[in-house]
């Protein structure tokens, strides 16, 4: 089976490379379309990283099983406009999947149309191109609020400040003027 990955906005989406990636390795196939003008017109199933996929648009591939994928819901300003006019003019697809539960709520659609939460994930070739060794030392900490100064500067994992904690609080202590 051949799946119609399709992005025409602007938003940096490196999963599709892992999408794409997964595909081929179940055993099918698998293309990233950044234009409308190079889907075939026999295109079993179109996913659509969405943006605005308007009735007419999905109309042009009838025999298609169509996904609507959304990673996030619209930013500002009047994102709230633009949800809505999402909302109404977008095609109804056969399946929906969404990053989140704010996100299936913020866009609102009040049909049937069945959906999952995509399951967040860092592909492998993320990690395959560094640069620079792993810093066994370096730790990532999880913030609180400063007590007398309402900035991050608290680490919760380690219960300590963070310039005890990890590297990047040293930096932030810095730029802040927690030093």
């Amino acid at each position: 089976m051949l799946i119609h990955f399709v992005h025409t906005g602007d938003a940096y989406l490196p999963e599709l490379q892992a999408y794409a990636a997964f595909v081929q390795a179940a055993g099918h196939q698998a293309e990233v379309h950044g234009q409308i003008q190079t889907l075939p017109a026999d295109a079993a199933v179109l996913w659509w990283m969405c943006g605005q996929v308007s009735p007419q648009l999905a109309q042009r591939y009838p025999s298609a099983f169509h996904i609507h994928e959304y990673a996030s819901a619209s930013v500002p300003p009047l994102a709230w406009l633009k949800d809505s006019i999402k909302r109404w003019r977008q095609a109804v697809p056969q399946y929906r999947i969404y990053q989140n539960e704010w996100v299936r709520q913020r866009m609102g659609f009040g049909d049937a149309v069945p959906y999952e939460f995509r399951n967040m994930g860092v592909s492998p070739a993320f990690s395959a191109h560094r640069r620079h060794k792993p810093n066994p030392n370096l730790t990532l900490c999880t913030w609180a609020k400063c007590d007398a100064c309402g900035t991050s500067c608290r680490c919760l994992t380690h219960s300590r400040t963070p310039a005890a904690a990890c590297y990047w609080s040293a930096r932030f202590l810095t730029v802040s003027g927690h030093a």
